[in-house]
């Protein structure tokens, strides 16, 4: 049985589009392995303050911040990749996840 390496890359390294590029050579080498990658600096403290807004009640502030995190995404996404297409589809993938985030500021959050 082969085995495969886990390499899990979050926080600051996965931060910009300048660290993640950083990573490339790590994963695209002969080794098998398997790439996890979680949030990227800020989100997860990002989300957590959106959830208490919304646990609070006060969606226009839970918009604001779910707009601006929806922005920093878009940037990362137009900084990190060359082509329109590249571009296009990563602002798309962004969108429907953002998208269903904002979703919570419409109705009753539990």
């Amino acid at each position: 049985m082969e085995i495969a390496k886990i390499m899990k890359f979050g926080g600051t390294s996965v931060g910009n589009p300048d660290r993640m590029r950083a990573l490339i050579p790590l994963i695209t080498d002969k080794e098998k392995k398997i790439v996890v990658l979680s949030a990227m600096s800020g989100t997860t403290n990002a989300l957590v303050g959106i959830t208490d807004l919304l646990y609070t009640g006060n969606v226009n502030d839970a918009s604001s911040k779910i707009e601006s995190l929806r922005a920093v995404y878009h940037q990362v996404v137009h900084d990190l990749y060359a082509t329109d297409e590249f571009r296009k589809t990563g602002h798309e993938l962004i969108d429907s996840h953002f998208d269903y985030i904002n979703n919570f500021t419409l109705r009753v959050f539990t």
